[in-house]
Formats: C-alpha cells, sequence, structure tokens
C-alpha cells in the first residue's frame, strides 16, 4: 500500500465517524419549515436554513485529506484526493528527523551501498 492510499484513507475513515455520528433533526435543523416554503420541486440551494448551515464545522463534513471547496470555476484551484494525499505525504518525509544518530545511517547507507557494488561486480565477471 502506498503512503498516498493511507492518507486517503484517512479523510474515508473522517467520513465514517462523521456519519457515525448521525444527522441531528431537533428543531428548525429538521427543515420543515423550509420545505413548506420551498415546496414540491422546488430549490433548496437559496433557502436560508441551507445557507446558515454549509459551511457550519458542526453540520458539514470537513477533513484536511480531501479539498472539499467546491471549486469549479478553476480546475487547477481545485486538488484531487491524490492529489492532496501526495502534498501530505511529501510534508511528513520532509519534517522526518530520524533518532538514528547521523553517523550511524551513514555507516548503514556505506554498508549497503559497498554490498550492492559487490554484487554488481560479481555479475560483470
Amino acid at each position: 500500500m502506498s503512503s498516498e492510499q493511507i492518507i486517503m484513507q484517512c479523510g474515508l475513515i473522517d467520513m465514517a465517524k462523521y456519519l457515525s455520528k448521525g444527522v441531528d433533526f431537533t428543531g428548525e435543523k429538521s427543515g420543515v419549515a423550509s420545505i413548506e416554503k420551498t415546496g414540491p420541486g422546488g430549490n433548496f440551494l437559496m433557502d436560508d436554513l441551507t445557507l446558515a448551515l454549509l459551511r457550519d464545522t458542526e453540520e458539514f463534513f470537513h477533513t484536511p485529506y480531501m479539498d472539499l471547496t467546491g471549486e469549479t470555476s478553476d480546475p487547477k484551484s481545485s486538488k484531487s484526493m491524490l492529489a492532496i494525499a501526495h502534498q501530505k505525504v511529501v510534508d511528513v518525509q520532509n519534517a522526518y528527523v530520524s533518532r538514528v544518530p547521523g553517523t550511524v545511517l551513514e555507516n548503514i547507507k556505506r554498508f549497503f551501498y559497498d554490498k550492492y557494488q559487490d554484487k554488481n561486480v560479481s555479475r560483470l565477471d
């Protein structure tokens, strides 16, 4: 599994957690007044309740692993789930600092480099 796939699955877990909380239908959130006002075949996109709750952090799903801006006017400004995951992986890799001392890391790298070089030489013979 790739690092990007793991990051994307974090976004899916966020979705599952959000959905597992259920939907609040108490009081005005049930939308009965909005449904009656709009009527059959109506459009709820400009309804006061829709606009009030549209991007509320309590009501609207959010995860840092997905672009949910809905930006469609400029495709370059909206990133795919894979692009977001890849950038997160790059950020994590760049921020990583090994706890293994530098001399030990260098010796390990040199050991395997030398082993690799020996194998290549023996294959040429």
